[in-house]
């Protein structure tokens, strides 16, 4: 005759050997939504997006700097309100709608603004079309070399009017960079410029010269800058800071870091 305490021992193990199974059975599964939702591509790239609003479409442009089926991280001068649920039409290779919530905000110098953005409620086609544009960057990330691309915070003298600005730098070397400005810059005149690499260290001064620059469908504009006699201090200092950039963009972890604002 079995007693009650036997009976209640049989319960238990009967109990957590169907809890283990479970486990079993449906770990497999979260743990590769969980990856699916980690994996993200660092991609360091400007793209025009359309704020839709009840009654308006506002434009703007957000330099992506990395993208997962989960959200993004931005740099954008949009202000992107805390609380409140942001309806996005991203054009990468083909528009994207997609619904955000910010997660965190830095304030930059010059008026720009890091965000990390959490997608809401994504529907069927635009998480298919999001897969395909990160498998796409995946691919392109393995082939490609590295392309500094960052917010940097310049002074521009002009005319002895000195004007200090936060820029999108598309790409940058020893020799120019290419920037996305707001305004065209001069074209027959050297232009001397004071570039803030590292927060706390004295900026590197250049003097420059347009070589090219078009104005983009948001009124915009991309432009060339040759850098002109740049003396061996600057040299090595661009270089040394390009090099740094490309060790800490290789070394940058996955997962959900792409959330937090120290990331």
């Amino acid at each position: 005759m079995t007693s009650e305490y036997e009976e209640n021992n049989e319960r238990k193990a009967t109990s957590k050997a169907q809890a283990r199974n479970s486990y079993l059975r449906n770990e497999p599964l979260k743990m590769e939504r969980r990856a699916l939702s980690r994996r993200r591509a660092p991609i360091k790239r400007i793209y025009a997006a359309d704020i839709i609003g009840r009654s308006d479409v506002e434009h703007c442009l957000v330099h992506i700097h990395d993208l997962s089926e989960g959200g993004m991280r931005v740099h954008t001068e949009y202000n992107f309100p805390p609380g409140e649920t942001v309806s996005l039409r991203l054009h990468l290779e083909e528009p994207i709608d997609v619904s955000v919530r910010r997660v965190w905000e830095k304030p930059l110098v010059g008026g720009m603004n890091v965000y990390g953005l959490q997608f809401h409620e994504l529907l069927d086609t635009s998480r298919e079309k999001l897969k395909k544009f990160l498998e796409q960057s995946f691919q392109e990330n393995r082939r490609k070399s590295y392309r500094l691309e960052r917010i940097l915070v310049v002074e521009l003298e002009l005319d002895s009017h000195t004007s200090r600005f936060g820029v999108f730098t598309l790409d940058m070397s020893a020799s120019g960079m290419r920037i996305n400005h707001e305004e065209p810059l001069p074209e027959d005149r050297e232009l001397k410029f004071s570039i803030l690499l590292e927060p706390g260290q004295e900026p590197v001064k250049v003097v420059s010269k347009v070589s090219w620059q078009k104005e983009n469908a948001f009124g915009h504009y991309l432009i060339g800058l040759q850098f002109i006699d740049l003396d061996d201090h600057a040299r090595d200092r661009i270089e040394s800071y390009i090099e740094s950039s490309e060790k800490r963009s290789a070394a940058l972890p996955g997962g959900l870091s792409s959330f937090l604002p120290n990331a």
